[in-house]
């Protein structure tokens, strides 16, 4: 558990937020994203009057992704970030983070998912991020989004 004043904090949990928040231009994940060992730095760009960001590897735009923030999708959506990951991260407050999810597009229903079991949290200021991979039965690896076909 984190220490203040000598005090023991708990683990930090990430919530939506209606404050303007600022988005990092570049990330780099402390430890690889699953399946991506070799890739760990990435350019972040959210789409203009939208709520979809696009990430792509830096040195292989190839390797893309399609993100959004989950509490658009699911307004209840939580994350508890263990002390240790908030360190690392450099995140002192829940404000302090952006989470991510990464979304399928598929031709048959339902179409586009998100999954929400393995969100990204990326530190607003430093552009330091980490895949966590939840254990919690409320969230889907393919979860499908409203008005998708």
């Amino acid at each position: 558990m984190r220490q203040k004043d000598g005090m023991a904090m708990a683990p930090t949990t990430i919530a939506p937020t209606n404050r303007p928040q600022t988005v990092p231009t570049r990330v780099r994940f402390v430890a690889p994203l699953i399946g991506l060992e070799e890739r760990r730095d990435f350019r972040l760009r959210q789409d203009r009057g939208s709520a979809l960001y696009v990430m792509r590897a830096v040195g292989d735009p190839s390797v893309r992704f399609l993100l959004a923030e989950p509490f658009l999708i699911c307004p209840h959506y939580e994350v508890s970030l263990a002390d240790g990951d908030a360190r690392e991260l450099g995140v002192e407050h829940p404000e302090d983070a952006l989470v991510l999810v990464t979304l399928t597009v598929r031709r048959e229903p339902p179409g586009v998912t998100a999954n929400l079991l393995a969100p990204l949290v990326i530190a607003r200021d430093s552009g330091r991020g980490r895949q966590l991979v939840l254990d919690d039965r409320r969230y889907s690896l393919r979860h499908p989004l409203t008005g998708s076909r």
